[in-house]
């Protein structure tokens, strides 16, 4: 079974309730703050970790960028979800945070999986 945490994202959510998502069987966990996603990620070792950019406490530039500088967590495949729209400093963090990959916010209903299935080797 493949474990994948999320941040609160609807638009993340939904496409998690998806039949492609549903047939892999994928376990499923929650945050709603930075340091909540890392100490699941520390705790649970997820395959994958699909984190919004604006988060509380710790933003999902400094979340990824703090798995990636971990050796014992670096393996953890980190998405960041960011709007349609970025700004100039946004993309230099998102450039300095090591993600695996970038999804944007809205998308068809289906590319949440073709990139988790990418990033998973599925």
């Amino acid at each position: 079974m493949i474990t994948v945490l999320t941040t609160s994202n609807s638009a993340v959510l939904r496409q998690l309730g998806s039949r492609p998502f549903q047939r892999l069987g994928v376990r499923h966990r929650r945050a709603t703050s930075g340091p909540e996603a890392l100490e699941i990620i520390r705790r649970e070792r997820p395959a994958l970790a699909i984190v919004d950019t604006e988060l509380p406490d710790m933003d999902g530039y400094e979340l990824c960028a703090a798995v990636k500088n971990d050796p014992e967590l670096r393996a953890t495949r980190v998405m960041l979800v960011v709007g349609s729209v970025m700004t100039r400093p946004q993309l230099e963090k998102l450039g300095d945070s090591g993600c695996d990959d970038v999804f944007s916010i809205p998308a068809p209903s289906d590319e949440l999986y073709q990139h988790a299935a990418r990033l998973l080797n599925l």
